[in-house]
Order: C-alpha cells, then structure tokens, then sequence
C-alpha cells in the first residue's frame, strides 16, 4: 500500500536537488503555464507573495521505497511525479485528485486519505475511506 512519507515545508530552491528543481518548474508549469526556475517559483515578490505559496514536497513509497514525489502548493494543488523524474502521474486541482490511471488513483486516494490530504469535500473521498477501512 502506498504511503505519503517525509513532508518538507519548500521555501527556497536551495533545498533542492536538480530533478526536484525540475519538478518544482513543472509544477509551475501545469499550474499556469509558467515556465519558470523553482527559485523565480519560490521567490516572493513585491507583494511578499511568490508565485507557488505553501508549497510540500512528500515521498510516496511503497514498501519503504520512494515510488513517487508528490508536491502541493497554493492550499489546494499539486502533482504527482514518478521519483525522479518529471513525469507527473496525477495531480491536485482545486484540492481534488486526477488521474488518468484509475488503479494508481484508487491507491493515491487511500492513501492521500490516510495522511490527511485529501479534502473531505472531494467527490471520491468517501470511496477511498472506504477503500482504506476495507483493506485495514
């Protein structure tokens, strides 16, 4: 079972590698099409607002091994990566989750459920709840 593991609060580029760098900027990107460097993403502005706010960075493992990196920003977006790489898997939009893949999204989902970063609101939330209790 998937688990979301190793939350870090992302402030500054400097507290990341170079393909997390590159997710980071495609994470920009799917968010609004901003081609940007995860340090111009991470910089506040004149306003004290930088372009990505409240941004995580967690690993999803499986069996103690980083499968995936999951990023979420803006409170209520974010995407999903194959460890490193830059392919996104799935992705966070308006606090929902997407993914083309409906065997990896049920497992994301329950596991998004268990580490409490799904919003309750969700349309599936109850159904990976469900799924969750089921396999405990």
């Amino acid at each position: 079972m998937l688990e979301f593991t190793n939350k870090r609060e992302v402030t500054s580029a400097d507290q990341l590698s170079p393909h997390q760098a590159e997710q980071l900027r495609a994470c920009g990107n799917a968010y609004d099409g901003s081609d940007l460097s995860a340090e111009e993403l991470l910089t506040p502005g004149e306003d004290g607002e930088s372009v990505l706010n409240f941004v995580e960075l967690w690993d999803v493992v499986d069996d103690d091994v980083v499968v995936y990196e999951a990023w979420f920003y803006q409170k209520d977006s974010g995407a999903i990566f194959e460890a490193g790489t830059t392919t996104i898997v799935a992705e966070i939009i308006q606090s929902s989750l997407e993914c083309d893949d409906e065997v990896l999204k049920k497992e994301l989902g329950k596991a998004m459920v268990q580490a409490e970063l799904l919003d309750p609101a969700d349309s599936e939330y109850e159904r990976y709840r469900d799924l969750l209790e089921q396999d405990a």
